[in-house]
């Protein structure tokens, strides 16, 4: 079972954003101070770059939504409560 602490999260706190930066086409994310967390640049299927930058800049909130469920799962050993609880480790080790 994860340990809840008190403890400074290890990553950049969300929210994070998506932004374009028109001199390269890589899309920027960002936390909300304007300090970048990514950049992400392709020079293959640029059509997927949109796509990839929404499903990292998502990643704060889904880490918390999954920390809910984790949550309100104490005690389960279902198969749901363990990857969740799996899907946390990986993010945050």
């Amino acid at each position: 079972m994860i340990q809840q602490t008190a403890q400074e999260p290890k990553h950049t706190i969300g929210p994070w954003r998506i932004s374009l930066d028109s001199r390269t086409g890589a899309n920027i994310i960002s936390d909300k101070e304007g300090e970048v967390v990514a950049r992400i640049n392709r020079l293959t299927d640029s059509r997927k770059l949109e796509y990839d930058a929404r499903l990292i800049s998502a990643a704060p909130v889904m880490l918390e939504a999954l920390q809910a469920v984790a949550d309100s799962m104490i005690g389960s050993d279902s198969f749901i409560a363990r990857q969740v609880r799996v899907a946390i480790v990986k993010a945050t080790q």
